[in-house]
């Protein structure tokens, strides 16, 4: 009887491919997990670093005060020549009147910087920055004593508010904790005059914008400069609202 042909060298050369086979799409899944891990890692690193970028537009036309101004608009506020501030005892009255109802709720700037504001616009030294705070904390105030539309306190909350977006291309910007802080003073007296702003439009702009400035990645845990309490309540104010 002729014996059966000795297949076992081959078998094994068979079963040794099969096993390589086996081994390098094991090796080329761990070196592609490595390089996912790797580009998560730096876009996580461009999200903190997201400060340093601007926005430009598409068109001489578009800016993005624009985009978020026009999806956020339910009703445009009648335009009004600009509204003169007010004496200063009435002026502080209506500050005192802020601060105590509104800002102990979402305190997204420093007192002593509003005070500041006051004092440049009143020696006729205000920048933008100064002329939007003031104005948009004087028709928060106002609606906040309006009884109903059309009242005396909502045509002055009208008419400050009109004044202060008058610098909305020079404030609203996406690439600084300003342009966030700009956003939630507009979502502040939103929620107060429902018929003219967006506010949940206008939270989920300041949300996005505070993300892609890295403000919920908190870099320096024990750090308490200035500037690393001002990230930190602007994170916790938006954080807040969006919930």
């Amino acid at each position: 009887m002729t014996p059966p042909p000795n297949t076992s060298t081959g078998s094994l050369e068979t079963n040794g491919n099969s096993a390589r086979g086996v081994v390098r799409p094991a090796a080329a899944r761990k070196q592609e997990a490595s390089d996912m891990d790797d580009l998560v890692s730096d876009f996580g690193f461009l999200a903190v670093n997201a400060t340093s970028r601007d926005f430009y537009g598409f068109t001489s036309g578009m800016s993005f005060a624009n985009l978020v101004l026009t999806p956020a608009t339910l009703e445009e506020i009648p335009p009004s020549p600009t509204r003169p501030l007010p004496p200063r005892h009435a002026l502080y009255a209506m500050t005192q009147r802020y601060l105590e109802r509104i800002f102990v709720l979402l305190p997204f700037f420093s007192e002593t910087a509003l005070f500041a504001s006051i004092n440049s616009l009143y020696h006729r030294q205000g920048s933008d920055w100064d002329h939007w705070v003031l104005y948009m904390v004087l028709a928060t105030s106002s609606a906040s004593l309006s009884q109903g539309k059309g009242d005396t306190h909502h045509q002055d909350a009208l008419a400050f508010a009109a004044t202060a977006l008058t610098k909305a291309e020079r404030v609203l910007h996406p690439g600084s904790v300003m342009g966030v802080q700009a956003i939630l003073f507009l979502v502040q007296f939103a929620m107060l005059q429902p018929d003219h702003f967006d506010s949940w439009y206008l939270i989920g702009v300041a949300s996005r914008t505070m993300v892609d400035l890295g403000l919920h990645q908190d870099q320096a845990k024990h750090a308490t400069s200035p500037d690393t309490e001002l990230r930190r309540r602007v994170f916790h104010c938006v954080y807040s609202l969006d919930r």
